[in-house]
């Protein structure tokens, strides 16, 4: 379909890098990178919204202009300081948004990436829904709580603009950062690639819901078409998962099976351990028409991280499990 402007932010992250594939276009990239962690964020973030603002007024006014924050690299663990820089960011981009002229006053779409895992970590009734209370656990967990309420409270003021609080669950895929504590089918898979041991925070029967990147990004632009159709200033929450759960030892088995060896695992405890529930699952009650994105079977997709990390060890570039 023909579309306006649509901006990723974040378009290097594993998620960020899926939506830029479902878009079928080109997406917007300012000219400057945004400076993270850097004192002239502010500076750079005004001088993108600047350029976003100016390839919105050009498009036509039937294609509403989209934003994607797919940024962060925050997990469960992250220190409160570093969780608060993330919100700041967020915030100056928000406000920049709304204090531009063209912006603020034409038609668009904002959706934020936040974490259902860390939303619903504490959630006593299971699968978790979009009805369901907030019930995070952990500073990473209220962090994303407070985040889809700055979005809300800062669009408030943009009666044009509607928003999607996207929640996602486990993301796994190909490319996924392996300097992050997350990402437990990425680190498994390097893993046994390396023959090395598995080291498991959490027992071997802990339940997850694993969505393959691809699809979710599939999900991701398709649920900001439909956001588009709805009358302005709308704001929504959309839990976006497989709603397919399983068990670490499924994994591992799915490993075993395909490598024709076992993955070793070490079990350990520590001070995470405590922030993360036996089972989290989830259904989303938006959309339901999305279920047919979810294309790629659990099975499909560990065998697609595996064989990308036996090319880049055979290539010498897989840094070795620590």
């Amino acid at each position: 379909m023909t579309r306006g402007p649509a901006w990723v932010v974040g378009a290097g992250g594993l998620l960020g890098s899926a939506v830029v594939g479902a878009l079928g276009a080109a997406p917007f990239k300012p000219s400057s990178a945004l400076r993270w962690g850097d004192p002239s964020l502010h500076a750079s973030v005004s001088a993108a919204v600047s350029e976003f603002a100016r390839a919105a007024q050009n498009a036509r006014d039937s294609h509403p202009w989209e934003l994607y924050w797919c940024a962060g690299a925050g997990v469960v663990g992250s220190r409160a300081a570093d969780l608060a820089r993330e919100t700041a960011a967020l915030r100056q981009l928000l406000e920049s948004v709304r204090d531009s002229p063209v912006l603020a006053k034409t038609r668009g779409s904002i959706l934020l990436a936040s974490s259902a895992g860390g939303v619903h970590a504490g959630a006593r009734v299971q699968p978790a829904t979009e009805a369901s209370e907030p019930a995070p656990l952990s500073d990473y967990g209220r962090t994303k709580v407070e985040q889809e309420r700055l979005l809300r409270e800062i669009t408030r003021e943009m009666p044009l603009v509607s928003t999607l609080a996207a929640r996602y669950s486990n993301l796994y895929g190909v490319g996924q950062r392996l300097d992050k504590p997350q990402g437990l089918i990425s680190q498994l898979a390097r893993c046994a690639v390396f023959g090395a041991p598995a080291h498991v925070f959490v027992p071997l029967d802990t339940i997850r819901d694993y969505l393959y990147a691809d699809d979710a990004g599939a999900m991701t632009v398709d649920a900001l078409n439909r956001l588009a159709l709805l009358p302005p200033g709308a704001q929504l929450t959309k839990l976006v998962a497989s709603e397919r759960e399983s068990t670490i030892a499924a994994l591992l088995g799915i490993f075993r099976s395909m490598t024709k060896r076992q993955l070793r695992v070490v079990l350990g405890v520590r001070a995470m351990t405590a922030l993360q529930p036996r089972k989290l699952t989830f259904r989303s009650g938006l959309w339901r028409e999305q279920r047919g994105l979810v294309r790629t079977e659990l099975v499909d997709g560990i065998a697609r991280v595996y064989r990308h990390q036996l090319r880049v060890f055979q290539l010498g570039r897989l840094a070795r499990p620590a």
